[in-house]
Order: structure tokens, then sequence, then C-alpha cells
């Protein structure tokens, strides 16, 4: 898990997916969002797609997909499609009009990202020609709930500033910042231990946390495993970091969970 911030507002579709998709902070547990019927979906006024050149690091288009859907990109048994969307990655970028990116200053995060997943669902209807059908399918997941020691999160007092900073790459990982639940929820699913199982919030809490979280990852934890090893007396294990640190649990569980099946895909219309 590389340096990273997550937060911070939405310009273009490049930008959002270049630092993960805020759904994970915001709406990553939400349905898909949806328009009235009698209105058009919003969609980006000008819109650059560009093949990688393979140089640094390359968003596939199955990255894109798992964005315009609010899809965490580890639980890859939320998208099933082609092969193909795994191995070509682009460059997107895309601009909305004036007038949207006016109403949409005025909207809360949540509007905002439920709008921006609108507009790349259009970009990618319009551009690779997606079709797709969803389906519910019972399926692994982590429930996150609150310890039987109480919350150790305070609130967060300005909500403007909310966002997520994450370090890691080595045996020690850590993540600090102000999400709420929901976001921290989306973050906690990439983690190698959680095997890309979805987190579902079961919390019942709804304001906005600080929160500092540090873990020790030596390796993934085996599939339903609360208690993995600690390899650092300073950073114990995923689920038990979660704990101490955060008075939260991870409970292994099933849940029905939407699953996006892609009926037809192609390569990018030109520019």
């Amino acid at each position: 898990m590389a340096p990273g911030v997550i937060g911070g507002g939405n310009r273009n579709l490049k930008i959002i997916l270049a630092v993960g998709g805020l759904c994970q902070i915001a709406i990553c547990q939400t349905s898909s969002p949806a328009h009235l019927p009698d209105q058009q979906p919003p969609s980006y006024e000008v819109a650059t797609i560009k093949p990688s050149d393979g140089n640094g690091f390359a968003l596939t288009l199955r990255m894109y997909i798992q964005a315009a859907f609010g899809i965490q990109p580890s639980s890859s048994q939320q998208l099933i499609g082609p092969g193909w969307i795994d191995k070509k990655g682009y460059d997107i970028d895309g601009k909305p009009s004036d007038s949207l990116r006016n109403a949409m200053s005025k909207m809360t995060r949540e509007e905002k990202e439920a709008q921006n997943q609108l507009m790349m669902q259009s970009l990618l209807a319009d551009r690779f020609k997606l079709k797709y059908h969803t389906e519910m399918r019972e399926m692994p997941v982590y429930k996150l709930v609150v310890a039987k020691g109480g919350l150790k999160l305070k609130e967060h007092s300005d909500s403007a500033k909310a966002g997520v900073w994450m370090w890691g790459g080595g045996q020690v990982s850590e993540m600090k910042g102000s999400s709420p639940i929901p976001g921290l929820a989306g973050l906690l699913t990439n983690a190698a231990e959680i095997e890309g199982r979805p987190v579902l919030d079961d919390t019942g809490l709804t304001g906005i946390y600080d929160f500092s979280l540090k873990w020790s990852s030596p390796e993934p934890a085996k599939s339903g495993d609360n208690a993995a090893i600690t390899s650092d007396a300073d950073a114990p294990s995923l689920f038990t970091a979660v704990q101490e640190q955060l008075g939260l649990r991870l409970v292994a569980a099933k849940a029905p969970m939407k699953v996006v099946i892609i009926d037809h895909i192609e390569t990018p219309s030109a520019n």
C-alpha cells in the first residue's frame, strides 16, 4: 500500500481514480446512484481517453468500472467481465460543464460522489459501449461493529477537512485521518488480511470520526481468521488493531451483495 492521500474535491474522472476513488470514503457502502426517470443522467461535457503508454502506474478498465459503481478495488467478485478489462490500461480525463460544476459545488460530499459515479457510468456506456446487469449474490463479508469495550473514536469537528492518509508497503501499515464509518469500512476492504471480502458498516454510527490505525501485516491472514499472529510488538494484527485502537471489531459473516455483470464492452471510441 503506497503512501497516498484520499480526500478533497473532485475535478475530473482522472483525479478521482488516481487517488483510489472517494467512494472509498463516502459512498462505498451505498447502492449505485440513480437519476429520476424524466432526467438524463449527468455526463462529462468533454472527455479524452488515451491508452496507457506503459510508463508508471496504469489504471485498468476494471478500476474505472469499479469506481463508477462504488466497488472497492479488492472486491473482484463484485464485478464480472471479460479478462481483457484487467489488462487494458487507460488515461481518462473528463470535464463536466460549468453549470454542472456550479451545481455540484452546492452539493454534499455524498451527492457529489453520486454525480461523479453517474458521469463515469455515462462515459463508459457512450465510449466503451458498456452494457451490464446486476444480481444479488450471497458472499463472505466482514461486518464492522462496535466492540464490547466501547468506541474509541472522537467525532471530527470540521467535515470539510475530512480525509485519510495511508502509509504502507512493508511489514507495518498505518492509516489515519477523518472519515465516516462507511468510508473507513471501505478502506479496510483493501487490506491484504481481508482477502477481498467487502467490509460492511454495521455500527449504526452516522458521524465523521478521527482515527489512527497502525498494524503489522507480514502476510495475508487466512479466511475467517480474526486473530492473526502479530510479528511486531508495536504493531498488532489488523483485527487486533481495529479492536484495540478504534474500539471496533471485524466479524466474519455472509451477506447478499450486488454484483455487476458485464454483458458487452468494447475498446473505446476515438476522441
